[in-house]
Parts: C-alpha cells; structure tokens; sequence
C-alpha cells in the first residue's frame, strides 16, 4: 500500500519550484501552513528487544529546520507503562530537532522487567514548538502516537519479531507445465495490541502485502487460525497497476457435478506451529481472491485467485 503521508513533507518543496513556460506559478504550499505530524499513530515492541524503537515525526516545510517538544501520557491505559522502569527517551529534553532533513525520531529503549505483567502502553503526544507551525493534520490527526510495549514473556514470544520469513509455494505452473519457484519473503510478527488477545498475533508480509493478517493460536491443539474476513485494500495490482481488494481464504479440492476437478472455499485457513522449532505451518496453504476496485470494470467481481498450496513461517 502506498503510504501516501510520508512523501508530502519531500514533493511539496519541488511543488515550490515548478513553472510552466517560463510563467511564474503560483505557491501551492506556504511556509505559514508548515506543520509538524507522526507518519504512523501506533507501535509495537518486545520489551526484551535491544534494538531502539525510532518514531517518525515529519516537518512539512520549505527548509526543514525547527524543534517540536512531546510529552508522554498515560491516562486511560489499564496497564500503562512507567516511563525509567518500562523505558526511557533518548532524545534530549523530549524535543525533536530538525536539522535539513523533513524526518526525525522521536528515540525509545525499552526495558526488559523480566515478569509476566502483560503488554503496557503509553502515548507519545506533539505539543509546542520553536518556529510557530501546526502541530497535526486536519482535527489534530497524527498527534498522538500509541506505543505497545509487548511482554517478551508473552506465551508465543518465541514467534514474534521481524527475522522471519515466508516460504509460500503456489499451485501456479510455468509455460513448460512446471512448478513456479516458492516466494521467498520476509516477514514481521507482533502481538495484538487489543488486551487479553494473547492468543492473537499479526503477521506482515504475506504475498508481499504490507498489511497484517490475523493468526489465532489454540494452545491445546497447537493449531493455528488465519481468522474469516480478512481483507485488505489499497493493494496495488503487478498486472493492472491498480488498487485492488485481496481476502484469504481457506481451501481444498473437490470433484465437482460434471467430473472436473473445482476449488471449495472456507471462511478460515487452518495450520500449526511449534514454538520450540519458531515457525508456522500452513500445510494446505490458503486462498487469496483478487476483487476489482469501484472503478475498473471488474468491479465487485474476483477476477483472479491465487493459491498458496504450502506455507511455511519460520525464524531466518
């Protein structure tokens, strides 16, 4: 999906610098509207993971120059996180400086407890700054950003993180009748940050699609459930280049009433994982079904599928 925010604070200076045979254009974007803003509003982390949780803040101005302060909030969180005992700010007075560049990090080292208490929150939320500008888009979108501190004794710690990826093996055939190579992709694992969901984790990378798909975990059979409903817009589509919608699937084959063999849907995808070995197993594979968008003429109607027939998720 593209992520349209996060090449407004770099087009618009070009915008500053068009003409059009040799006639003066007129600004399209003024300094006096420059703002600051989040490109994302959440984010989620292992405590035990070392690596700093960077936070992008975007200046959207002609030279990005300039400071923004934040503070931090927990008000409303049933388990909130302690800012020394959870984890601390790197940056300086909690201001972020801007220095040339419109993007900057608001910096987090997370601090492992080593203690079951479950996944804490907290609110990173832009206040003042040094050159008057906004703070936010329009009714103060992209001001706060929510940050998930994940308990890394988690019971499915062992599949969370972002060295992982997918060996997805499709039922597609090459012009000679041959098996098309597996897909070979890399992909990020996360808990769910809705509370008491840790039998939920979130899988990106799927396809190639940078969006997230729900796995639900059952404990006592070690089966795991890509959950009904799921899908996914703004995808863009290698063939047409256009924006389409992609839903998962469970699947079999079936002899159908004329002999031939057909393709049966289910509402959910079922496979298994194994935490001592890191990785999750669709033996059957799943189902994506390709839905055009309102405006091409294939709208509402899946005009292609593709199946994954094995699928195997597993620590690099």
């Amino acid at each position: 999906m593209k992520n349209r925010l996060k090449y407004i604070a770099a087009l618009f200076v070009t915008v500053l610098l068009m003409s059009s045979c040799g006639e003066e254009e007129s600004q399209v974007f003024n300094d006096k509207d420059a703002f600051f803003a989040f490109e994302t509003s959440t984010s989620a982390k292992l405590e035990n993971d070392i690596r700093t949780l960077r936070i992008p803040v975007y200046l959207a101005k002609s030279t990005a120059r300039g400071e923004v302060e934040f503070v931090i909030e927990t008000e409303g969180f049933s388990n909130p996180a302690a800012e020394g005992v959870d984890f601390t700010i790197e940056n300086a007075n909690n201001t972020v400086i801007f220095d040339g560049d419109h993007y900057a990090n608001i910096n987090v080292k997370l601090i492992d407890n080593e203690e079951r208490d479950g996944d804490k929150k907290f609110n990173v939320v832009l206040k003042s700054n040094s050159i008057n500008a906004g703070i936010g888009l329009a009714n103060e979108a992209n001001t706060v950003h929510t940050v998930t501190i994940s308990d890394n004794e988690h019971p499915l710690a062992a599949l969370i993180g972002y060295n992982f990826e997918a060996v997805e093996q499709s039922i597609a055939t090459d012009t000679e009748g041959n098996k098309v190579s597996p897909y070979v992709l890399p992909v990020e694992i996360r808990p769910d940050t809705i509370e008491g969901r840790d039998d939920r984790l979130l899988v990106k990378g799927l396809l190639g699609v940078n969006q997230e798909v729900r796995l639900r975990f059952d404990a006592e059979t070690n089966e795991v459930i890509m959950e009904a409903d799921q899908s996914y817009k703004e995808v863009i589509d290698p063939y047409f280049g256009i924006e389409i919608q992609l839903t998962f699937f469970g699947w079999e084959w079936y002899v159908n009433n004329e002999g031939n063999d057909a393709i049966k849907r289910y509402p959910e995808a079922i496979g298994t994982y194994d935490l001592q070995a890191q990785e999750i197993i669709f033996d059957e594979g799943y189902l994506a079904q390709i839905t055009g968008p309102s405006d091409h003429p294939y709208a509402g109607f899946a005009y292609n599928i593709l199946i994954i027939e094995h699928c195997k998720i597993a620590k690099k």
